[in-house]
């Protein structure tokens, strides 16, 4: 209670107990709500259209399905051998081609991992990490 009278010398009496008002009417009564009450109540109203010098060369269109067909992405276990042997990890290339013949290789797990690190790196990348190691 004495949290919410605090509010008044910066919110105003009539703010606070509107904001009280529409507290106890939603049923979820604590301090933290009636401040977030109050602060949606004075927050600035945004600008309609604001000028600007710079103008877009192609407006961004908004898909949501491109990220569904990466993630259907498969890889084929020989794409992803060969993708080892050309960041020349040899050892890993052998050691995955004998899991996926042994049928221990989790693929949905697997080709998520392979898609996002050969994404990251390069074969410039993977020759420094050769280097140094």
């Amino acid at each position: 209670m004495v949290q919410v009278l605090a509010c008044v010398p910066m919110f105003g009496l009539e703010a606070v107990l509107v904001a009280v008002e529409r507290v106890l009417d939603s049923g979820n009564t604590s301090v933290e709500h009636v401040r977030n009450v109050l602060s949606r109540l004075h927050e600035p109203t945004p600008a309609a259209h604001m000028e600007t010098a710079i103008k877009l060369a192609q407006e961004p269109v908004a898909d949501a399905g491109r990220y569904d067909r990466l993630h259907r992405k498969e890889l084929d276990m020989a794409d992803i051998v060969k993708r080892l042997k050309e960041l020349k990890l040899y050892g890993m290339a052998q050691c995955w081609a004998e899991m996926a013949g042994a049928g221990t290789v989790n693929l949905q797990i697997c080709e998520g991992w392979s898609a996002r690190s050969w994404r990251r790196s390069t074969p410039t990348a993977a020759s420094v990490r050769s280097a140094t190691s």
